[in-house]
């Protein structure tokens, strides 16, 4: 009987070793996975930041790029061009007596 009595406390205390490692076992899962949480979040929260800074500068690059657009088409009308190139090359245009005409089939 008393080794009976002995066998179940032995019994039971393994069983609640093993208990008890089943528990700490799925607490550290949790807090694992808590830790996981935490990090996916400040990393959503840190590419999102860094998504809106580059929706910002893709703004302004849009806004530079049209000036560009702007400023060449303001440059490359045909006055301009002749303007510089009298004032800055020193180019005149030739005397129509000067002018030679070619046809492609010549």
């Amino acid at each position: 009987m008393i080794s009976d009595a002995v066998d179940t406390v032995q019994a039971a205390s393994l069983f609640g070793y093993g208990r008890d490692l089943s528990v700490v076992l799925l607490v550290g899962v949790v807090i694992a996975s808590a830790i996981s949480v935490a990090q996916s979040r400040y990393d959503v929260r840190r590419l999102f930041v860094e998504l809106e800074q580059l929706k910002t500068n893709c703004s302004q690059l849009e806004e530079d790029w049209g000036k560009l657009q702007l400023e060449e088409s303001t440059y490359s009308t045909h006055g301009v061009v002749e303007r510089k190139a009298r004032s800055q090359l020193g180019m005149l245009m030739p005397d129509l007596k000067a002018v030679e005409h070619l046809s492609p089939y010549e």
